[in-house]
């Protein structure tokens, strides 16, 4: 066999190509050969590192740490409820270190996979004449690992099915790390957070005659919608405790001891019996039920409807009544109960009777009644509140705590009978609470209730009349509602004491952003770990090892074991020249094994007919390329690049301009668009870059031997080595530039899932949408005296001594139509959460004063020292008189043409208190009214009789500082009277509500927008006797304040917004307090009893829908600048290397005619390049 002295590429007659073996050799090399034929020879094996047993041990143990550290890491985010992290500043080590851990270990399994591959045909031709479809003809290198693993299972080479297993469970691995960890809202429990208690039980006064702040509290909290006071939530009153320390945690949620009032009201029915005739002056009635029986009578002058022999009585009336028949009462109501005579009891009795006028029998009457008997006790009790202390409406829940070790107590000198006595008390004294003030008397209109418990229990009950009590059921749980509520407020009120004192340490449940393993993710790494773990014991068990005495990829190797195998290359030579059947057909038809000393590849004779397809495949006889070295994939593999390259930058400026670009409604949906999509894509990326390095590493060494350089470095190349930094050193060592530049693109395409896993974050955006709201009322702006104030009465007491919130659609001054959120818009964006912010411009109404001052020389003073004779005689005998007579307006003149009425007539008179003695500040509203029907009547308070014309005044307010200790003076400096008209008028409000209640937002109050003003109606209305009988005095004042400042101004000096007595003397801070004062109050009256339906004389300019905006909450996924051009960066320069790499490469049509990744491929290149095989030994 002859060799040839020049390194060339030529070609046989059929176009063929031959290598042209280097046939020089030296004395080394002939000695190795001698050695290598030599009988006596030891036999030699090769074994690649990867299958040492301390790499493969190695292996097992890092994967069984692994999941070791998987499932630490579980635990401990189960006990710890996840991990506490600065994100901003390690966010990277846990986005890029599971990702990163698993890519370098699928760089080392590469290896393992390709050697498993490379050697799994020499294993079995080890055994023995094996088919060549299972050894010489198998190609598991240039396939993917998916037909690698179907062509080795039915190979049963089992070790080649481990490990391209190995190889698809690191692609998931790959992907599934960039889900491990998430940042996840994670509930958390705080215990031993310290508290403060603010206020404890105490015997303080019950003494309720000159306080009704309490019953007023629960009208307020039932009649308008107010929030509970502090130390009160619904059934129970309360020991106030507030944190210790800074509760930092939004929306944090408080379970803490404190001590609670909880009221047993053991209601049960009664039997009622009543006696009664037309010339009888009282009605008798008695109760009776299991445990007693009692007897009373009803005075006639408490019949409000009728008596039975009056002519104007109705054919059919319902009267309602409660007493409390304790010892004591007076003999006209009480006339004895027998059995328990001192247990507190309340009786309740409702009566329907049908009165014949004709005839003087005893009416018809139908009647029902209940007996409670209420019982209190202090009992431990566990408070849940989600939000701020200071806000009630915070408040879940309130619960006793049952425990048979603590007895149930009461508060030391309070007994059961004191409490049930205060509540007949409370409403006996606080009757004009509940009155209407258009009412002739102080009850509630036909029945016997005192004080407005049966007013109360219908608002409960929700019913508009007394006939529904008839009904026991209905009767006996109204009654225990309102009981219930009323002894909470009177516990609240009167026997609760403010302290502070350390509580018992609360439990805090709060939300917080913690990093946490995501468990289905963590489930599936750690099976594949176990898998992996497996594998690598198969792997041990099966793998190829001592099959070959020295590298078989390179191509001196296969050069050397031909030359070895004369048999066989005598045989091929023969073949290829007697049959015209494709080259590859010639080994489908043998079977193959090797055999040592000499290491050697022997046939036998024919033994097989090869399959049809198998047939097939063999007779191809074209050059054999493999797609990945195709234009077609090239195209491919750019078009992709550059497709992701600029699909980044849309998404970035997606992400930019709308604050995202995906709208995220799970974690899980989360998970798969943030870190799973773009891993698995960039994973494709790096797929089609590796098999375009994996090709060019193929065709390196033969398409160096179309070169005129040295061709040894071609011989000893391992073209079929695996992974991108074996590659890259073997291509600087043996200067292939196109290797060396895929080399360098396949490695940066590996750090692509890395990037990836931190390329999409989710973020909370607010995005703001419109949502209609539709006006449900209207206002009528002619107020009057007969408007029922008894409601807004009620809500301004409450506002002024209890500081409560606004009731709905007021605020402060301002007084709001309703509105309500369309249930179409409500079904298409669902329910809004209780504190969205809805943004909306909507009209409101606004009552103020047009008040001219009077000039200081006008008002006439007379003022003494304080007196007895004036505290019992105000009227007569005054500490403080002034007198001013005021000029009306001209438009107010000239509605009384026919008389010489010019000024209007202001006096006032005040009492110093029996202890002042310095500066004393005193105020008094009036109202101005005047009769047209009496011409010699000047302006003065008129309790009945029209409202006065345009332009009259209707209030006067006159105040001032006076001087308890001094000498009698005549000195008006230091007071002011102001004479003002009443206005209604509509102003446009920038205005923030809340939540699907609309409920105004007292954080953001409403803003006026002053320029739109509308006047709308001048009116008169009485207010000074109302608020004479309907506004409390301050509590903690004494008595003879009244006498020095009506119940107005002391809501102008003492209520939350008070400017103090001394500022009286300043004439323009007290008219704004005024101002401030009148307009909260006006605007309660709006509220309660101004309101009509939507289309009942609507004004113009208001419209029937206002479009509101909200920021909708959304979870939007967006995209990190950084990131996105580290990874725009990679995609360029990978996408430069492939196609500088395939330029400098060159042609690869006509360089391999057949699969240099099959041995008989490698056999059949030498023979019919006819080499001599001596010279390819190494």
């Amino acid at each position: 066999m002859s060799a040839f002295a020049h390194h060339q590429s030529t070609r046989n007659e059929q176009g063929t190509p031959l290598l042209n073996l280097d046939a020089s050799r030296d004395h080394s090399q002939q000695a190795k050969r001698e050695e290598m034929t030599s009988t006596n020879h030891k036999i030699w094996s090769w074994n690649p590192i990867w299958f040492h047993t301390g790499v493969l041990v190695s292996l097992a143990t890092i994967f069984a740490l692994l999941l070791l550290a998987l499932g630490l890491l579980y635990h401990f985010d189960q006990i710890n409820d996840g991990f506490i992290l600065g994100i901003s500043h390690n966010e990277y080590s846990w986005k890029y270190g599971p990702t990163s851990v698993f890519i370098v270990l699928a760089g080392i399994w590469v290896q393992v996979d390709f050697w498993a591959r490379v050697l799994a045909p020499w294993q079995e031709l080890k055994k023995g004449h094996a088919s060549a479809s299972k050894t010489v003809l198998v190609d598991y290198i240039s396939s993917n690992f998916l037909i690698t693993m179907r062509n080795a299972w039915k190979n049963n080479h089992w070790v080649v099915v481990a490990t391209s297993v190995g190889t698809a469970l690191f692609h998931v691995l790959t992907v599934l790390s960039t889900t491990l960890l998430a940042v996840e809202s994670t509930e958390l429990t705080t215990v031993n957070f310290p508290m403060t208690k603010t206020s404890h039980f105490g015997n303080n006064s019950l003494d309720l005659t000159s306080s009704s702040l309490a019953l007023a509290a629960y009208a307020g909290i039932m009649t308008q919608g107010l929030p509970y006071p502090n130390g009160s939530f619904g059934s129970v009153a309360y020991e106030s405790i507030e944190p210790a320390a800074t509760l930092a945690m939004e929306n944090a949620t408080v379970v803490a001891e404190t001590t609670g009032l909880f009221t047993d009201m053991r209601c049960e029915r009664a039997n009622v019996s009543i006696t009664a005739t037309r010339n009888s002056e009282n009605l008798k009635f008695s109760f009776a039920d299991s445990k007693s029986r009692c007897a009373f009578e009803c005075p006639p002058w408490q019949d409000l409807l009728c008596t039975f022999n009056e002519q104007s009585c109705g054919h059919e009336e319902v009267l309602a009544l409660w007493r409390l028949p304790v010892s004591g009462e007076e003999s006209e109501t009480y006339c004895g109960c027998q059995d328990e005579p001192e247990e507190p009891r309340i009786h309740f009795a409702v009566m329907k009777q049908q009165s014949n006028l004709s005839n003087s029998s005893i009416p018809s009457v139908q009647a029902t009644g209940a007996i409670c008997r209420p019982s209190y006790a202090l009992k431990p009790a566990i408070m849940t509140v989600k939000g701020s202390f200071a806000n009630t409406a915070a408040i879940e829940s309130i619960k006793a705590v049952q425990s048979e070790s603590t007895a149930d107590r009461l508060i030391p000198g309070v007994s059961n009978s004191n409490i049930t006595s205060a509540i007949w008390e409370l409403f006996l004294y606080g009757r004009s609470i509940l009155r209407d003030n258009n009412d002739s008397i102080w009850y509630s209109n036909q029945t016997f209730d005192e004080g407005g418990m049966f007013r109360l229990m219908k608002t409960v009950s929700r019913t508009s009349n007394l006939d529904a009590f008839l009904d026991q059921d209905i009767l006996l749980e109204s009654a225990e509602t309102v009981l219930r509520g009323v002894v909470v407020q009177i516990a609240r009120n009167n026997l609760i004491n403010r302290t502070s004192e350390i509580s018992p340490a609360a439990k805090v449940e709060f939300q917080e952003n913690r990093l946490r393993v995501v468990v289905i993710p963590a489930w599936l790494i750690g099976a594949c770990l176990v898998l992996l773990i497996g594998i690598v014991v198969i792997i041990f068990i099966f793998c190829p090892v001592d099959v070959v005495p020295c590298d078989p990829t390179t191509i001196s190797t296969m050069a050397s074991i031909l030359a070895a195998s004369g048999d066989l290359d005598v045989l091929l030579r023969n073949r290829a020249q007697e049959s015209n059947d494709s080259p590859m057909m010639w080994f489908g038809r043998l079977q193959f094994s090797t055999s040592s000393p000499p290491f050697r590849l022997a046939s036998s004779h024919d033994v097989a007919t090869p399959s049809p397809a198998d047939k097939k495949n063999l007779s191809q006889s074209t050059w054999w390329r493999p797609l990945s070295t195709q234009i077609s994939f090239l195209i491919l593999t750019l078009s992709l690049l550059i497709s992701l390259f600029v699909a980044l930058e849309i998404v970035q400026s997606l992400s930019d301009k709308r604050e995202g670009f995906a709208n995220i409604s799970s974690q899980r949906r989360a998970q798969v668009l943030a870190n799973i999509t773009p891993a698995g894509l960039l994973l494709v990326i790096s797929y089609l870059t590796t098999s375009i390095f994996a090709s060019f590493r193929i065709f390196a060494p033969f398409k160096a031997f179309r070169t005129f350089s040295s061709a040894h470095p071609g011989l000893q190349a391992h073209h079929l080595g695996a992974g991108p930094i074996p590659g890259l050193i073997e291509a600087i060592k043996r200067r292939d530039p196109p290797v060396f530049l895929l080399a360098i693109a396949s490695l940066l395409a590996s750090v692509f899932t890395i990037v990836s896993s931190a390329l999409y974050f989710s973020a909370t955006i607010s995005t703001p949408i419109e949502v209609p709201l539709q006006r449900l009322d209207s206002f009528r702006t002619a107020i009057n005296s007969s408007i029922n104030s008894t409601n807004s009465n009620l809500a301004f007491n409450l506002l002024q001594h209890l500081n409560m919130t606004d009731p709905p659609f007021t605020h402060q001054d301002l007084a709001f139509q309703r509105y309500e959120i369309p249930q179409a818009t409500i079904s298409d964006m669902g329910v809004l959460d209780t504190q969205q912010l809805l943004n909306v411009t909507i009209p409101a109404y606004r009552a103020i004063l047009n008040c001219t001052s009077a000039d200081t020389s006008t008002i006439k003073l007379s003022s003494k020292r304080p007196s007895a004779r004036c505290r019992d005689d105000m009227s007569n005998d005054p500490d403080v008189f002034i007198y001013a007579d005021l000029p009306l307006s001209p438009q107010c003149i000239a509605a009384f043409p026919s008389r010489n009425m010019t000024t209007a007539e202001i006096a006032a008179s005040f009492c110093f208190a029996q202890d002042s003695s310095h500066w004393t500040p005193m105020g008094q509203i009036q109202d101005l009214f005047v009769d047209p029907s009496k011409p010699d009547e000047a302006f003065g308070y008129e309790s009945e009789g029209p409202a006065n014309p345009s332009g009259c005044p209707s209030l006067a307010f006159i105040f001032g500082v006076y001087d308890a200790s001094g000498h009698p003076s005549s000195d008006a400096s230091n007071t002011t009277i102001l004479m003002c008209t009443q206005h209604v008028e509509r102003l446009d409000t920038f205005t923030h509500l809340l939540g699907p209640r609309l409920a105004i937002d007292s954080l953001n109050p409403p803003v006026a927008d002053e320029q739109s003003k509308v006047a709308v109606r001048e009116f008169s209305d009485r207010l000074s006797l109302s608020f004479q009988i309907n506004l409390l005095n301050f509590e903690g004042r004494p008595p003879a304040l009244e006498q020095e400042m009506d119940q107005f101004f002391q809501a102008v000096v003492l209520g939350p917004q008070g400017i103090g007595g001394d500022a009286l003397a300043d004439r323009d801070k007290a008219t704004e307090a005024i101002n401030r004062t009148y307009g909260q109050y006006m605007a309660q009256v709006l509220d309660n009893g101004m309101r009509r339906g939507v289309g009942e004389g609507d004004e113009e300019g208001v419209a029937d829908m206002y479009p509101a905006t909200t920021l909708r909450p959304r979870l939007r996924l967006k995209q990190r600048v950084t990131e996105k051009v580290v990874l725009q960066v990679l995609l360029g320069v990978i996408a430069v290397l492939v196609l500088v790499a395939w330029v400098e490469m060159g042609s690869l049509q006509r360089v391999l005619r057949h699969n240099p990744c099959t041995i008989a491929g490698m056999l059949l290149l030498a023979v019919e390049s006819k080499a001599g095989i001596d010279g390819a030994l190494p």
